[in-house]
Order: C-alpha cells, then sequence, then structure tokens
C-alpha cells in the first residue's frame, strides 16, 4: 500500500490523519500523528509510556523542530502502534 501525502489539520492541536491508497482512486484511513513545536518544551512529551520522536530542522516539511508521536490505528505495524514508520506502508 503506498502512502498518500494527504493529511487532514485538526483546528491548531498539531494532529493529523493519514491516508494510503487502495485502488480506483480510493483512499483508507491507516493512521494518526500528534506533533508538538520544541520550542519552548525543555524536554519532549510522552504519552502512553511513549516519548514523542524528535524531528530536527531543517526537514522535509520546511518546518521549525517539533516532536511527533505516530499511532498505526487502522493499519498494524509490526514494529509496534506508536513507533514512527511502518514497513507495510511505503512513501
Amino acid at each position: 500500500m503506498e502512502l498518500v501525502e494527504r493529511e487532514t489539520q485538526l483546528a491548531d492541536l498539531g494532529e493529523h490523519l493519514d491516508a494510503a491508497a487502495a485502488g480506483e482512486g480510493r483512499l483508507v484511513l491507516v493512521g494518526g500523528e500528534a506533533d508538538w513545536q520544541a520550542a519552548g518544551h525543555g524536554s519532549p512529551p510522552s504519552l502512553f509510556g511513549r516519548t514523542f520522536d524528535f524531528t530536527p530542522s531543517p526537514n522535509r516539511y520546511g518546518l521549525p523542530p517539533f516532536y511527533s508521536l505516530h499511532a498505526w490505528i487502522w493499519k498494524p505495524n509490526p514494529s509496534g502502534l506508536l513507533f514512527a514508520w511502518n514497513p507495510r506502508v511505503s512513501c
């Protein structure tokens, strides 16, 4: 399944949904992500015992440094629910 770069931003919370191509022009939800700007935070946030991943700047998004935590809700990840990359989904 190829990851499609379509994200739905949710009201200034830094959250988005990830969708993947499912054939015939359809998209299916595969996961969600919470992002936090690194500025002003002395240490990375955590959720459910998992520390958010750090993305420095410069980065491919053109954003200042940020922390993120991905959750593979609709596409199981053999590495675990809250790991950044899912080998079953390609970009």
